[in-house]
């Protein structure tokens, strides 16, 4: 959804907001490197609570690693992190 927004609007804001608490690490990582340029940032979005500021300061610190490194490796590790959170809750 992240990457199809991105294409069909490229000069656009794309955040992610409302939810984010939801979503681990590494989902929001992702969403990241797949064209999201910002996330809300905060104790609330209007009536939504946000994640606790430090979990987000270490989402933060995680980017910027990845972000500094521009490692296939790092980003190698998310994927094969979010991949696996994936197929451990699938019921077959």
């Amino acid at each position: 959804m992240i990457a199809t927004a991105r294409i069909i609007m490229p000069k656009s804001r794309i955040r992610l907001s409302a939810g984010r608490k939801y979503l681990s690490n590494e989902t929001q990582m992702l969403c990241l490197l797949s064209g999201a340029n910002s996330i809300f940032y905060g104790d609330s979005l209007l009536t939504t609570k946000n994640n606790d500021m430090e979990r987000d300061k270490e989402l933060i610190k995680q980017f910027k690693q990845i972000n500094k490194s521009n490692s296939k490796e790092l980003i190698n590790k998310y994927l094969i992190i979010f991949t696996d959170k994936i197929a451990s809750t699938v019921n077959y």
